[in-house]
């Protein structure tokens, strides 16, 4: 069969490209597909310039794909933030393909099936993992098996919904085909990366060109914002499997950082002592030039384990701080103290490498000295850690969402899956605090917690060339490269960047930064005296880089 797989465009409805680390479903289902003898066709939007509007855009490339590959069934997938996105699509593909079996799967579907397939009406809904479900049910499209027999299933029949078996996938990770990425312009996507759009990610590399590896799938663990509730098993694939795709993709893509999904990572010290050995080997032998990041629970860490890392090419670790208040942390049901997470900071820094994670605010325990304390601990490690504020969001599938909706605080399901977007947002008052105290609150906390970061000038600075990413760009908001040259205010390293900037008439700019030799962040202050192109009207600026909640400017599509 001809199938059409369309990952989300994860910023929609906003026109800018979506630069965040590619999504491996698709991938993932793309190399399955045609493993198993069907031609795999697919639309990636995160790397385009959406001129007029998204939803315009993707009616016109959907509209193309159709015509154009005339697929037999066409696959959607994203988590609940990309609702949006999966709506407009499923509407579009309607008009274009109405009688194309649509299949839904991803997050978005696994974490509250019944809803959103009586919702949105996909033809089928594909809970859970999806490469071998997939496959059965194009078999089934195809005549050779009976869609009752197909596990983890939501269809309809005779006006009835229905749901088969739900079987847990194969353990065996090793035996799933290496993602393909050729069917989503991978190629683009690897350009886009650079120090502005992905500064602790890229900080290391000039040209950063970032490719991810799974280690493992789902978690064990029942933090009350995550999803994984009553998902999948978490497992592991072997060492030795994730070296293969590595070495391949290498060989491919010549990425320069490696990203490592497992949540527990980890786990297993012997695990991560024999991928650091095997990393090392592969460096040496095949001279590959690349550095890498992984996930770690904050409990974890060993100082040995660290600096092997570190030997390795590891640069930074992710860590879920969520929060510096332990009553916080025992609410979210995090299984970690405030005392790990400072432990782990310390004997990261301690090993050479940077250490990131983000602070909640919103938990249903909040209070206003919980989060005094959060602020504090801001304070205290700010200038050394890579730490981000956001907010806690209750998305589906999470014990926190099950609690919003028996409290109340979701009244209207479908006007929350419109509105649900990055932890970056506020988007429910679950404490019991007013809502304007809360945000005045946590606002207040933002803006105070913590000294201002050093800021200094660039020393040097040289134009190398356009940005990549911008090149579709309206004109006036293109960006052009610069090198600059600054002293890390930490270590006192001469230390060069390459940042996309814009041409605007003020005489300065600034922008954080992390040093890619003691991953502490700083402020660095450049000059734009030579740089006399006029400035963006703000009216234009929102036009193309506006507020994902305000309305379409294309009309949304009939439901």
């Amino acid at each position: 069969m001809r199938i059409l797989l369309i990952p989300p465009k994860s910023n929609y409805p906003s026109p800018l490209p979506y630069g965040g680390i590619i999504g491996q479903a698709m991938p993932y289902l793309a190399a399955a597909c045609k493993a198993a003898g069907h031609e795999v066709a697919g639309l990636n939007l995160c790397s385009e310039w959406c001129h007029g509007s998204a939803p315009l855009h993707l009616e016109k490339a959907l509209r193309h794909a159709i015509e154009a590959g005339q697929p037999q069934a066409i696959g959607l997938s994203g988590l609940s933030a990309d609702y949006l996105f999966v709506r407009d699509a499923l509407s579009f593909i309607r008009q274009f393909a109405p009688h194309t079996p649509i299949i839904l799967g991803g997050g978005i579907l696994s974490y509250d099936p019944d809803f959103i397939f009586n919702t949105l009406q996909p033809d089928f809904g594909v809970i859970g993992d999806g490469e071998e479900t997939l496959i059965l049910l194009l078999e089934a499209l195809q005549g050779k098996a009976e869609l009752a027999a197909v596990p983890n299933l939501v269809y309809r029949k005779d006006g009835t919904q229905r749901r088969t078996a739900r079987k847990q996938m194969s353990a065996n990770l090793d035996a799933l085909p290496f993602p393909d990425y050729a069917p989503f312009d991978f190629q683009t996507h690897l350009r886009m990366a650079n120090q502005t759009d992905h500064h602790f990610y890229t900080h290391t590399r000039q040209q950063p060109r970032i490719l991810p590896v799974s280690m493992g799938r789902s978690c064990p663990f029942k933090c009350t914002f995550c999803c994984h509730l009553g998902g999948e098993t978490y497992r592991q694939r072997s060492v030795e499997g994730a070296l293969r795709e590595i070495a391949h993709f290498y060989e491919m893509y010549q990425f320069n950082i490696l990203f490592i999904y497992d949540e527990l990572f980890s786990m297993n010290s012997a695990r991560v002592e024999a991928f650091c050995d095997g990393i090392r080997e592969l460096r040496e032998r095949e001279h590959m030039d690349f550095d890498w990041t992984c996930d770690l629970r904050v409990e974890r860490p060993d100082l040995r384990i660290l600096r092997k890392m570190k030997a390795a090419g590891c640069y930074y670790i992710g860590y879920g701080f969520e929060s510096g208040s332990d009553t916080i942390l025992k609410s979210m049901k995090k299984g970690t103290t405030v005392a790990q997470i400072e432990r782990a900071i310390d004997l990261t820094l301690e090993a050479g490498m940077g250490a990131q994670g983000a602070l909640l605010f919103g938990d249903p325990a909040e209070t206003k000295e919980t989060l005094a304390e959060t602020a504090e601990f801001y304070r205290k490690h700010a200038h050394h850690a890579m730490i981000g504020y956001g907010y806690v969001t209750p998305y589906p599938g999470s014990e926190l969402f099950a609690q919003c909706l028996a409290k109340g605080l979701i009244q209207d399901k479908l006007a929350y899956y419109e509105k649900v977007t990055v932890f970056t947002e506020k988007q429910i008052n679950m404490t019991t605090l007013p809502t304007e105290v809360f945000g005045n609150l946590t606002d207040a906390a933002r803006q105070s917690a913590g000294e201002p970061l050093p800021s200094v000038p660039v020393r040097e600075y040289q134009q190398t060339g356009e940005c990549l990413i911008d090149r579709e760009a309206p004109l006036t908001l293109r960006r052009t490269n610069y090198r600059l040259q600054v002293q890390c205010p930490h270590c006192t390293s001469l230390v060069d960047f390459v940042l996309p900037l814009r041409k605007r008439q003020e005489g300065s700019g600034q922008q954080e930064v992390y040093c890619p030799e003691c991953h502490h962040r700083f402020i660095l202050i450049y000059q734009h005296d030579q740089l006399i192109e006029p400035a963006v009207p703000k009216i234009l600026f929102r036009y193309f880089y506006g507020d994902p909640a305000a309305s379409y400017v294309y009309p949304r599509p009939p439901r």
